[in-house]
């Protein structure tokens, strides 16, 4: 992201990596669950405060600034994943029908006496299995599966927010 605003004009004071709770994460499954937490929120304050005490700093010398941030500048191409969607489990669903409102892209319907998603408008956000009450809603792809199985083993660890300045 650096990268990117330099090469169109902007300076670079700061940076940060904040922890926030992934999509693919629950109770049952944490992957920082519940984060950004108080801790957390306390550290983005003080690096909002030194921000500005740095940008006041060059702002009144006429200083310029430099950031280095660890990290591999090059872009990774993402991998390709099935275009899937969450299935409801007929059995378990009792169509109260709150998926439909936390779906980012309008891809869950009621259909009668199912709840339906849009192969072709969802981006697998989680947000309607999150949001469902009974746990009716599911991705039943494998891959999908092994990629959540593999971010609870390697990110259930308490990550803290990286700050770079």
């Amino acid at each position: 992201l650096k990268n990117i605003c330099e090469k169109v004009g902007f300076r670079t004071l700061a940076g940060g990596v904040f922890i926030g709770e992934h999509t693919m994460s629950s109770e049952k499954k944490p992957i920082a669950y519940g984060r950004p937490d108080e801790e957390d929120l306390k550290i983005a304050y003080n690096f909002g405060k030194k921000i500005k005490e740095k940008f006041e700093l060059i702002k009144n010398s006429n200083k310029s600034c430099s950031l280095s941030v660890p990290g591999d500048p090059e872009y990774k191409k993402r991998q390709w994943m099935p275009k899937t969607a969450p299935k409801t489990n007929k059995k378990l669903c009792t169509l109260c029908t709150k998926c439909i409102p936390v779906c980012p892209t309008g891809a869950i319907t009621k259909d009668g006496s199912i709840m339906k998603t849009d192969k072709t408008k969802c981006i697998v956000c989680y947000a309607c299995i999150k949001t469902c009450p009974v746990e009716a809603r599911e991705i039943n792809n494998i891959l999908f599966k092994l990629v959540n199985k593999k971010l609870y083993r390697t990110c259930k660890e308490r990550k803290e927010p990286e700050i770079y300045f």
